[in-house]
């Protein structure tokens, strides 16, 4: 999995509150002072870690080891390790020691996903190759975060999960972008298939998909949900939402 996030528009609508929030802390738990907008974030099998290019102000914190210059771990708990790495002047790596020593020869290659069509473009986006366990990883990441909107979005992902990985779809990678917007936050998703064939299966699947969810909004919200449009070109599939809202369970206030 690998995101772009423009720490600027984070900040611009509220379902996005969550992932800022989490931006944050991991550049506080660091010491990590960043003149800079724009951080690429990876997640694998070990792990996460972000790549932060731009004016680095300062970087640092007292308990952790410098094994090699331009290197320092320190530990967040039994077995778990975070680790800064200064890759060159204005550009560090921060995350989980165990990622950056198994995944990090792919950072140079994650920006380069939104110029070949992978990804919808946006200031925001979201690269998933293995579906269903990227889902799962979101869905552990939201469930930490302690906002109303955190609950309302790992709510939602719980209602079309079962059908974004159900076992007669074969879907090779999904690319998402955010937009804030003074409508809502729009969001554009691109799903890639291993064939033309599977591609109208899976835009079928998301057409019957919106169709229960309308039965579940109210009267205005159905209607925004029928204008949603979900087109197969090729071995791709196509969905554009206005309103991301429109998705999400309204919850009871406290």
């Amino acid at each position: 999995m690998a995101a772009g996030l423009n720490r600027e528009t984070l900040t611009q609508d509220a379902l996005l509150e969550p992932f800022s929030v989490a931006l944050d802390m991991a550049l506080d738990d660091a010491n990590v002072s960043l003149d800079s907008e724009d951080t690429v974030l990876a997640c694998g099998a070990t792990g996460c870690f972000l790549s932060l290019r731009g004016e680095v102000l300062s970087w640092e914190r007292a308990d952790a080891l410098a094994a090699q210059p331009g290197h320092l771990t320190w530990s967040v708990g039994p077995g778990h390790k975070r680790q800064v790495i200064q890759e060159n002047q204005g550009s560090l790596l921060l995350g989980d020691r165990s990622a950056l020593q198994h995944t990090r020869e792919h950072v140079p290659l994650l920006p380069t996903l939104t110029g070949k069509d992978m990804v919808p473009q946006g200031p925001v986006w979201l690269y998933l190759v293995d579906l269903e366990e990227a889902l799962k990883h979101l869905d552990r990441r939201l469930a930490r975060a302690p906002s109303a909107d955190a609950r309302r979005l790992r709510i939602a992902l719980a209602q079309v999960m079962p059908t974004l990985v159900a076992g007669d779809l074969q879907v090779s990678s999904v690319g998402l972008s955010l937009t804030p917007e003074k409508g809502g936050l729009r969001m554009r998703i691109r799903a890639a298939c291993p064939s033309a064939s599977m591609a109208r299966r899976v835009a079928a699947v998301l057409r019957l998909g919106l169709l229960s969810l309308r039965r579940e909004r109210s009267a205005e919200q159905s209607a925004a949900l029928a204008r949603v449009p979900i087109q197969s070109h090729g071995r791709t599939v196509d969905v554009e939402l206005a309103r991301v809202q429109d998705l999400l369970p309204k919850l009871p206030l406290p």
